[in-house]
């Protein structure tokens, strides 16, 4: 009897069954989920919150078997957020805002499933810990450097511990000197301690938080975090970029949805682009009272912006327009009011507390301390650059006096100031600079509307760029760590993504046209890849860090943008 070479039909019927079962399998797989919410927090300790408990602006993140699979924001004045495209399987909700305990939470997502969640914030009572470097008013190192952090701790404090991490790697810092005195922190005027560490050798040039931990006075370990506090670079340029500003007002746009509320966040994310020494923002960064939005909803706002997209330091002054948030709600979110940073041996920046706040008056303390610091800055010989992030306007237009001496003249050293639209260069072997305003530029609506760059060429001249347009990149896959290939597309010239609104259009003169940098050099990438070796087209692969999971190599590339656009693979060897 020979057998059958044809399936019976019950066979293909089975067939035909699990193949329908496979695909409807597939597809439900394949169904969106998504993480919808609220956030509140105890806000009882923060006085300038008006006692209002729903979190605008809180920092709501994705994770999967860590690689970043979600970002958003909780809205202005309800806390709400929404997340969709949530992979399947267990997940770990983050959310964070500045001044409360971050909060952290597993949940297992399923086919096509919304998961809500309620999410409530409780202070962090050790988020002053570190005094100084705080939020993005970072401090500059390279490896084998030391540098000072000043922290608020009991003298009985003890066992020490400094490090710095990113969301996929940690170093540890050589801990040299761990100081207590009466007069320790706040610029000489409270006790507390301070901590001399060191930059270890082969620690990798990037943008981190700052970690320190110690141990109290009853055995209980401390510990508090501040989000990209210390930029560490390979070395110290001689020809580097600075983007100065003024009048940012984040709170202008602080209560909107959508592109409109998060278009500022392109200004950082151009600024990452280009890598300059460091961010100046002047005054009036918008911490004010908005119809909607408390004013620290605008500082949730920068910190979501400075922790997402900004990889170099941010310096602040705050302005009239951040009155609303009170000088304790400034010291509770960024340390002392007035401060000194030095990026290597020859650039100092003073950043002072608004030269015009409280009706053009400023205290006496202030006064004597940046008059005896600039007057201590120009006489050391070594500091060939001297930048005053504060406003530009010396005195008050009313008395026509002078807050303090600048102990400056065309001899001893030249001087760079803003409140001019078109380009200028300068000659110099030793210069001053304050925060550079532009007539027709005042809030940042978009890699359209124009900025202001310095470019520095070793420390002869500086070239104050007329308005421009800013440059943007666009990645053809998510930049985190589930590609093994890569491309990201550079342009000269960002797409226009908003317009801004009339009032704000017929109060800042638009340029004709937009133009952007004629060329850029050494722009900076990072790729978040899968642990591998890479290689790159279209730039150079000038550094590779693993993971400290051992799961993800974060490739950084440096690039020039000498075309309208450039695009740069990142692909394995």
């Amino acid at each position: 009897m020979k057998l059958a070479t044809k399936n019976p039909w019950w066979t293909s019927a089975v067939l035909m069954g699990a193949w329908v079962i496979s695909l409807a399998a597939l597809a439900a797989d394949r169904q969106p989920a998504a993480i919808q919410g609220t956030v509140t927090g105890d806000v009882s300790a923060m006085p300038w919150r008006a006692g209002k408990k729903e979190l605008g602006w809180a920092r709501v993140r994705v994770w999967k078997e860590g690689a970043l699979c979600a970002v958003t924001r909780s809205e202005t004045g309800i806390g709400r957020f929404y997340l969709q495209g949530i992979p399947i399987g267990e997940v770990e909700l983050e959310v964070f805002r500045p001044g409360f305990k971050e909060f952290r939470q597993k949940l297992q997502v399923q086919p096509g499933q919304t998961v809500s969640v309620s999410v409530h914030l409780e202070p962090d009572p050790d988020y002053g810990l570190i005094v100084r470097p705080r939020l993005g008013v970072a401090e500059t190192s390279i490896p084998g450097d030391q540098f000072t952090v000043e922290c608020q701790a009991p003298e009985s404090a003890s066992q020490w511990k400094v490090r710095l991490a990113t969301d996929y790697f940690s170093r540890p810092l050589d801990l040299l000197k761990a100081e207590y005195g009466p007069r320790a922190v706040w610029n000489g005027t409270k006790p507390g301690w301070q901590l001399t560490v060191r930059t270890p050798p082969n620690t990798p040039a990037e943008m981190y938080d700052l970690l320190v931990e110690f141990q109290d006075g009853q055995g209980q370990r401390r510990f508090s975090r501040q989000a990209k506090a210390v930029c560490i670079r390979m070395e110290y340029p001689d020809s580097f970029l600075l983007m100065p500003y003024q009048d940012f007002h984040l709170n202008w746009f602080v209560d909107k949805s959508g592109p409109a509320g998060e278009v500022q966040a392109d200004y950082f994310r151009a600024a990452s682009l280009l890598n300059p020494l460091f961010v100046s923002l002047g005054d009036d960064v918008g911490f004010e009272k908005n119809q909607h939005a408390p004013p620290d909803d605008a500082v949730a706002m920068l910190y979501y912006f400075v922790r997402e997209y900004l990889d170099v330091p941010v310096y602040l002054a705050f302005g009239n327009h951040d009155a609303a948030l009170t000088a304790e709600g400034h010291e509770f979110y960024f340390g002392p009011r007035w401060q000194l940073r030095h990026i290597g041996p020859h650039v100092a920046v003073v950043i002072s507390y608004d030269l015009y706040q409280a009706k053009y008056e400023m205290p006496a303390e202030q006064r004597r301390w940046v008059a005896e610091l600039l007057a201590r800055l120009e006489a050391d010989p070594q500091n060939r650059l001297i930048f005053l992030a504060g406003h530009r306007s010396p005195f008050p237009p009313e008395k026509q006096e002078p807050f303090f001496p600048l102990p400056f003249t065309p001899q001893s050293r030249t001087w760079l100031s803003g409140g001019r639209d078109d380009g200028v260069t300068v000659e110099f072997r030793r210069l001053f600079m304050d925060a550079l305003s532009v007539r027709s530029m005042h809030g940042w609506g978009g890699l359209n509307y124009t900025g202001r760059i310095v470019r520095i060429d070793q420390w002869r001249r500086a070239e104050l760029l007329p308005q421009l347009a800013l440059p943007a990149v666009a990645w053809s896959g998510p930049n985190n760590g589930v590609q093994n290939r890569l491309t990201a597309a550079v342009r000269r010239v960002g797409q226009q993504l908003w317009t801004p609104p009339e009032v704000i259009a017929g109060f800042c003169q638009l340029p004709p046209r937009w133009e952007g940098m004629p060329e850029i050099r050494q722009a900076r990438l990072r790729f978040v890849m899968p642990k591998g070796q890479y290689q790159c087209r279209g730039g150079q692969i000038v550094q590779t860090v693993q993971s400290d999971c051992g799961k993800f190599a974060l490739v950084y590339v440096s690039l020039d943008v000498l075309e309208p656009k450039t695009e740069v693979v990142l692909e394995p060897k």
